[in-house]
């Protein structure tokens, strides 16, 4: 059985987090840049389609940073910054 990157319930996004989890902000910036404006709205729109579960799963979660710390996942999960919203203009 494979280990879950991702917290219970969130199996789905998994897919976008092996590609867009990079350890750098400078990496997260070359990959916008140079991903497709169709594989950008792709992700805008799952993780959109997400959102209020997210938030919840969050707001859940102790307001104490030491969990934060402890939470397994959290070191395979760096800030994922996705920026705007992609533009109808598609790069080739």
């Amino acid at each position: 059985m494979a280990t879950s990157i991702l917290p219970a319930g969130f199996v789905d996004l998994e897919p976008s987090v092996v590609e867009w989890a990079l350890a750098s902000e400078c990496e997260r910036a070359v990959k916008r840049i140079e991903t497709v404006t169709d594989r950008l709205r792709s992700f805008h729109d799952a993780v959109l389609a997400r959102i209020h579960d997210i938030i919840r799963y969050f707001n859940r979660l102790p307001n104490d940073p030491d969990a934060w710390r402890r939470c397994s996942w959290r070191q395979r999960l760096p800030s994922i910054s996705v920026g705007p919203r992609p533009t109808s203009k598609t790069r080739s």
